[in-house]
């Protein structure tokens, strides 16, 4: 395990110590559904990633095997298909603010929309799949290939079309600076619960009664893949840390031509045999909620996508608490300290996400304004002027609702799926 420890911390810990507040980078995906006739999503989606090189000035990033594109890319952005052509992706290279961020995702996506619309298709904000795909059209990016290898291989569930082309997600990059990286780290997992209760947009109904507003917890769980999921420990140092990274499992190996599908395997045991090089760790991934990822930032990826309008919502909450994490984590602990709160960070998440009582509303209503506060101050102590991003969160607070919550009243008053659809995609 020592080798694994040090391994973890050189390549993931120690990088931080160079890092100051600074930059914010953006993920996006979004569903691609068809509204009319059958269409190809993998022809139609090459097809547009071509139009954006010979029109727009991308570059070609990724091809599949099969000859068509997955990724392209321009000044730092790229534009791809996540593991499907039914899962379309913006990711937004790291910015000083998110107001910039914003200026160059948007066009993006509006340019996606016209175009799809062409097709009878739309992309909406939502975090799971609302109109089943027919038949899913994978993408042959090496990885993905290796992905579905390994769902075969050693996932529970061998169904690779089940899971991964119906999640959405939004996910959020911040540069940490090392001194402030354990607590703000520590907060984060904490707050697990919190943005479960803000930002869930994934609806599923179940039986018996049964609600789930965050689904994307549940099929990560289910999938297969290791290392999902939210770390309950409250690490009392760096060290400890790096301990627990080394006991998440390895599941990708290469041949330095291409990548490879393993048993999931420990970085501790891995490790422990020493002809490993030890930069075999640049194969690790971990999909939990809460991530110290490999590009140096701390990645908040447990949220699901938002309607289209509140996009940057989910960021901008979680960059002000960043700067401001002494006040967040003293206000938290007060409040679960007062309501004699000792559940686990996964327990308050699925109690959070299934409408399961954690205090009473009011009091959870006051929590979620006094966190919105603070996130506030941290916006303002960047000086962009990013506090206006929060503003879906007042309505949401007031009415102690998320995306998934409407999703599900809008049902039940027997709105039309098609309407809500262009609700959730308006810009």
């Amino acid at each position: 395990m020592e080798r694994a420890k040090q391994i973890v911390k050189t390549y993931l810990i120690d990088p931080f110590k160079e890092k100051e507040y600074g930059y914010i980078g953006m993920e996006f995906e979004y569903p691609v559904i068809c509204l009319g006739e059958a269409v190809s999503f993998r022809e139609i989606g090459s097809a547009f990633l071509e139009k954006l090189m010979e029109e727009h000035g991308f570059q070609e990033e990724i091809k599949g095997t099969d000859g068509y594109f997955v990724r392209v890319s321009r000044d730092g952005d790229s534009v791809s298909y996540d593991y499907s052509y039914g899962l379309f992706e913006l990711s937004m290279g790291k910015q000083r603010n998110l107001h910039t961020l914003r200026a160059r995702m948007l066009p993006l996506l509006k340019l996606a929309q016209e175009y799809y619309r062409t097709y009878d298709c739309i992309l909406t904000g939502m975090g799971t799949r609302p109109v089943k795909a027919k038949n899913v059209e994978y993408t042959c990016d090496p990885f993905y290939i290796m992905i579905r290898e390994f769902v075969e291989k050693y996932a529970r569930e061998k169904d690779p079309a089940r899971y991964f082309p119906n999640m959405f997600s939004v996910q959020t990059h911040i540069d940490v600076p090392y001194a402030n990286l354990l607590e703000t780290y520590n907060l984060f997992n904490r707050l697990d619960f919190v943005r479960g209760l803000l930002f869930s947009n994934s609806l599923d109904l179940g039986g018996e009664g049964n609600i789930n507003y965050c689904v994307r917890d549940q099929i990560w769980d289910r999938c297969g893949i290791p290392n999902t999921g939210i770390y309950d420990k409250r690490f009392d140092s760096l060290d400890e840390l790096a301990g627990a990274i080394s006991q998440e499992e390895i599941f990708v190996e290469t041949d330095g031509e291409r990548l490879y599908a393993m048993k999931p395997t420990r970085l501790a045991d891995y490790f422990a045999d020493n002809d490993i090089p030890q930069e075999c760790i640049r194969m690790f991934r971990s999909f939990r909620r809460v991530v110290l990822n490999s590009y140096h930032v701390l990645e908040v990826r447990g949220d699901c996508i938002q309607p289209v309008k509140d996009s940057f919502v989910t960021a901008a909450f979680h960059v002000g608490i960043a700067y401001n994490y002494k006040k967040a984590a003293k206000m938290l602990e007060r409040f679960l300290a007062a309501h004699r709160i000792s559940a686990s960070n996964a327990a308050l998440r699925e109690m959070a996400v299934t409408g399961r009582e954690i205090a009473a509303e009011e009091d959870m209503k006051l929590l979620l304004y006094q966190l919105t506060d603070i996130a506030k101050e941290g916006l303002a102590k960047r000086g962009y002027g990013e506090e206006s991003l929060l503003e879906p969160l007042r309505g949401r607070i007031l009415h102690f609702t998320n995306p998934a919550k409407e999703l599900h009243k809008a049902l039940q008053s027997g709105e039309n799926i098609k309407d809500i659809l262009f609700r959730y995609a308006k810009m």
